[in-house]
Formats: structure tokens, sequence, C-alpha cells
């Protein structure tokens, strides 16, 4: 799906990680939303590798207040 964006939650580790390098393949971004941000660096990498922009927003979702600005700096 060319300029698709989806959104993962959860997207550092089990499913959340392989749902995220699985819809790599279809859409032309993925955001990966997860509180772990030096395991989304790493899914964000494999995102990449398998053709889709990763935009990493390190957040705990329980506390949405916080906010989140996906970065595209995953390296």
């Amino acid at each position: 799906m060319l300029n698709s964006v989806a959104i993962v939650t959860g997207a550092s580790q089990g499913i959340g990680r392989l749902t995220s390098v699985r819809l790599a393949r279809d859409f032309s971004a993925i955001v990966l939303a997860a509180r772990n941000a030096d395991a989304l660096k790493q899914v964000a990498e494999t995102v990449k590798t398998a053709g889709a922009e990763p935009l990493v927003c390190d957040i705990d979702l329980s506390q949405p207040e916080f906010g989140c600005n996906p970065r595209q700096d995953h390296g």
C-alpha cells in the first residue's frame, strides 16, 4: 500500500515486533510505539530493511499525557 502508514503498539518485542516487520512489506511507513527505546531502534532497523520507513515513538501508552513526536532518527 503505497503512501500508507501502519501504527503498531507494543512494537519492541513479541507479536508487536513480528507484526511491524510483516507490515513493513505492505506499508510505506510504520509508526513503532513502545516503552523500550533501545529495542525500538533494533526493530526500526529491521523495518527499514523490510522496505518501510520506521517512525519511532518511545511512549508508555498507559500515560499518554506525555505524548509522542515520532522520530525518524532511529540510528
